[in-house]
């Protein structure tokens, strides 16, 4: 063999190794897309008759389903409980089947579980707030002849996760399987926070300002110190315990959820282990395996709740400072899924835990719609010139999110004041379902086409409608006319008769 030929076998020898373990990359939108259509419709396809999925952790596992369903719906612009949704049926079962596993009494009174009170409890508060539907009754007995609302079975919960946080001592601040442990890991205590999390954001139920300081707390414990050989990262139970991106993640949300910023020593740090961690090659540190295929699919989900608390899309990665994470993440999760429309299973759990972790990565920003609409209409349609006309504007929210800064401007009379009614509960805040009245009264010379705008923000995003127009005639208003009367012959010539004969 000439050394030419060598060189090339050598060559190729080479680039096939470096293919097999090269991470993927350039997966367009069109290919992830497709991936959570089709991991969605095998999750709805796989629904268990009683309305759970899995086969174990009942709870936790239908929590994760049933908020991949909800969150594609929302992705659609969607009501997921709507019957225009098509997968309606699987999350009604799936929210029935959580409400019955509602602890209405005893030491757990509150928490939603099959197994692991705050772990499961974390995961249902998430399914069920996002639904968006904090009105709606769960079926759930208040012990006085009555039933919860969703919003009632969320606040208790949330108040049983608020019990259950490790109040004293080293582990003060953290979660650990239920209430009453006087220790606790960064695996309960993140899903516990994302509970907390996902009923504060979609339920407005507040976090207590002691939960969040004594969170602050077991922040500080549980991230690894610059003496520590994993700098930065989060341990299980300890700061060197078991160190590796799925706890670190949930650090990261932990620390948004107290308040810091990308800014913050510990947040830079945090990071710094990520990124010093990236292409480590084993999942008991980082989140894959490239040489042997493998993913966490659990810590892809973690991971990315943290990244996505900062806003964080780029990390500095192999020199590359402008490194798109997700884009190699969702590019290595769309290549394992299977035909069917699943994911293998992993060191965490089972393809039902794995698929519904996968998708959520993948779906990683969520906007859940919020919309309006305003109507209009004029007491008087036609008047005479310099005549005054009366408009109402009634401004709906007719989405599922609150809308504040509400501003209603006319393309003739400019910005109209108010509201006049309407805004009755909290005020300066439209609030879905409430409408607010505008009145604005002027006079006219000429024939008026006008339309009204309402703008406002849902929070982060600018949301607009425009008004139906309205048209307002001047001319000659028409006078009615009166019938002729039609006199008869006979009656004017019997008339004519009696004249005549008077002067006779």
């Amino acid at each position: 063999m000439n050394s030419n030929k060598k060189w090339l076998l050598i060559l190729g020898a080479v680039m096939v190794i470096l293919l097999a373990i090269s991470p993927v990359h350039a997966v367009t939108d069109l290919e992830i897309q497709a991936s959570i259509d089709k991991g969605v419709a095998w999750i709805a396809a796989n629904q268990n008759a009683a309305g759970s999925w899995g086969f174990n952790n009942y709870v936790g596992t239908t929590g994760l389903c049933l908020l991949k369903l909800e969150e594609y719906a929302w992705e659609q612009g969607i009501d997921p409980l709507s019957a225009d949704y098509v997968y309606s049926d699987q999350v009604k079962k799936g929210l029935a089947y959580l409400f019955t596993h509602v602890q209405t009494g005893g030491t757990h009174e509150g928490s939603i579980y099959y197994s692991y009170q705050c772990y499961e409890t974390g995961i249902a508060l998430m399914a069920i707030s996002a639904s968006l539907h904090p009105e709606l009754d769960s079926g759930v007995s208040d012990g006085a002849g009555g039933t919860l609302t969703y919003l009632q079975v969320v606040e208790n919960a949330a108040d049983y996760l608020v019990r259950a946080q490790v109040q004293t001592g080293t582990y003060e601040g953290g979660w650990r399987y239920s209430l009453g442990s006087t220790n606790a890991d960064n695996s309960v205590s993140g899903w516990t926070t994302l509970g907390l999390t996902y009923a504060k954001n979609n339920f407005g139920v507040a976090v207590p300002a002691t939960t969040l300081t004594k969170l602050d707390k077991w922040i500080d414990y549980i991230q690894c110190s610059v003496a520590d050989w994993s700098f930065g990262g989060s341990g299980y139970t300890s700061p060197t315990s078991s160190v590796d991106m799925l706890k670190t993640g949930n650090l990261l949300f932990q620390c948004a959820m107290v308040g810091d910023t990308v800014g913050t020593q510990r947040v830079k740090d945090a990071l710094t282990y990520i990124q010093t961690n990236w292409n480590y090659n084993s999942y008991n540190f980082g989140w894959h395996n490239i040489p042997h295929g493998i993913i966490d699919y659990q810590t892809t989900f973690c991971m990315m709740k943290g990244l996505e608390a900062f806003g964080i899309e780029t990390l500095d990665i192999g020199g590359n400072p402008n490194y798109d994470w997700y884009d190699e993440v969702a590019g290595e999760i769309v290549s394992k899924q299977y035909a069917a429309g699943n994911w293998p299973t992993d060191s965490y759990g089972t393809t039902y835990l794995t698929t519904p972790w996968a998708l959520l990565t993948l779906e990683k920003t969520i906007e859940i719609p919020a919309t309006f609409e305003v109507e209009k209409s004029a007491d008087k349609t036609t008047i005479s010139a310099g005549e005054s006309v009366t408009y109402t504007f009634k401004v709906k929210n007719t989405g599922f999110k609150d809308i504040s800064g509400v501003v209603l401007t006319d393309d003739k009379l400019g910005v109209i004041a108010g509201p006049d009614s309407g805004d009755d509960v909290v005020m300066g805040v439209l609030e879905p379902g409430e409408v607010w009245i505008y009145t604005a009264t002027t006079t006219i010379d000429t024939t008026t086409t006008n339309i009204a705008t309402a703008t406002g923000c849902d929070g982060g995003n600018p949301v607009d409608a425009e008004s139906n127009p309205v048209t307002v005639t001047v001319g000659d208003i028409p006078v009615p006319e009166f019938p002729t009367l039609a006199i008869p012959v006979f009656i004017i010539g019997a008339l004519l008769f009696a004249v005549v004969a008077r002067k006779e």
